[in-house]
């Protein structure tokens, strides 16, 4: 996800997502450092939408979880995961 990549996660799941597992999109830099817990719920929820289906999705935070992450956006992402992922 910009600014940090170039990947659109809605089709590299249609392109790949049969072949690959994937993993991310949650913005670090703006999202997870800048944004509200509120931010990170309605992004991690779009990336859950998008991905989540036919399974082989990881979330997370781009490629890694900065020390400048505030703890109730990463609080808030481990929630909205919680309450909105339901494994069949």
């Amino acid at each position: 996800r910009p600014p940090g990549g170039d990947v659109d996660l809605r089709q590299v799941k249609k392109d790949f997502g049969e072949k690959l597992c994937l993993k991310g999109n949650v913005n670090t830099f703006i999202t997870m450092n800048q944004g509200t817990p509120e931010d990170v719920e309605r992004e991690v929820r779009e990336c859950l939408d998008v991905a989540m289906d036919g399974g082989g999705f990881m979330l997370s935070c781009g490629d890694s979880c900065g020390r400048d992450i505030k703890i109730e956006n990463m609080e808030a992402m481990i929630r909205t995961v919680r309450t909105y992922v339901v494994y069949r």
